[in-house]
């Protein structure tokens, strides 16, 4: 039988052309659904932390969310993109009470119970990631997290000139923060029980506030008693949350629990994260659950 005739070069551009428009096809797709802002939740594998391929993607490029206008009061005004929130006083049916409008520009810790919030549309239960608040004209706010039941909280606040920190039934004064910030910056690591905020003009870190956060998941939250806070999400996490001067995450080395914490260059985010799912593996397995 004589050999088979190869396949002429016109059909083999072809079939390249039709491969090409099929990768390029899934790569958009892919990239859509990545930057896409939804309301939806980022549920853990069972018996497992080891982030899937997607929630990986999710943790190195960033994560889209928005406020979610069924958790506002009426004293609470919601942009159009529901990323900008506005405390309106004027229109608002259930403002301050007056003796706490008072009391605003004190340490009094009464004050910030009273503030109205507002929760993210997603919950996370899974991963690390980084978000950033704008303030507009406000001295009486907090940003952080909330548990679902909205029991406990974990919070960056600011009454005046103070700022505290909030956090498993902790309230602690902190004199890192500079009066004039007008960007905050977050860094939930979920599994690793840690919350810290940084200041992304100077890239300094500010405070890390270690926990253990419930399974069920915690949700973004503010909380705003004058002017506007706005959303910044979908953010890669900055390198400088790993390796800044005064990072949580950098720290003698010895321990198992530290064995990242390492003054090392780390060579780009995805590999701080790979290595972030390693440190909370080895603390999820040392954490009594609840």
């Amino acid at each position: 039988m004589g050999s088979s005739s190869p396949m002429p070069e016109a059909l083999l551009s072809e079939e390249h052309m039709d491969a090409d428009s099929h990768a390029s096809e899934q790569y958009e797709m892919k990239a859509y659904k990545s930057a896409r802002a939804c309301s939806f939740t980022i549920s853990p594998v069972e018996d497992s932390i080891e982030l899937e391929e997607d929630k990986m993607e999710q943790s190195v490029k960033g994560l889209h969310f928005a406020l979610d206008p069924r958790t506002a009061p009426p004293s609470l005004h919601l942009s159009n993109s529901s990323l900008t929130v506005t405390y309106q006083v004027a229109i608002s049916i259930d403002p301050l009470p007056n003796n706490i409008r008072r009391l605003m520009m004190t340490s009094d810790p009464s004050v910030t119970n009273y503030l109205p919030q507002v929760c993210a549309d997603v919950v996370i239960t899974q991963g690390q990631y980084y978000w950033e608040v704008e303030v507009c004209n406000s001295s009486l706010y907090k940003i952080g997290v909330n548990s679902i039941d909205g029991q406990k909280g974990w919070w960056l606040e600011r009454q005046g000139f103070s700022f505290y920190t909030i956090y498993d039934g902790r309230r602690e004064l902190l004199n890192t923060v500079p009066p004039q910030i007008k960007t905050i910056g977050l860094f939930l690591n979920f599994g690793g029980g840690a919350l810290s905020f940084h200041n992304p003009v100077t890239q300094e870190h500010l405070v890390t506030m270690p926990t253990l956060f419930n399974p069920s998941g915690v949700l973004p939250t503010l909380g705003l008693g004058q002017g506007s806070l706005k959303l910044r999400c979908g953010l890669p996490p900055p390198l400088y949350v790993f390796i800044s001067k005064d990072s949580a995450y950098r720290g003698p080395c010895g321990s198992r629990i530290s064995q990242w914490q390492r003054d090392v260059r780390f060579q780009s985010v995805q590999k701080v994260i790979q290595k972030f799912e390693v440190l909370s593996a080895a603390n999820f397995s040392l954490k009594p659950n609840f």
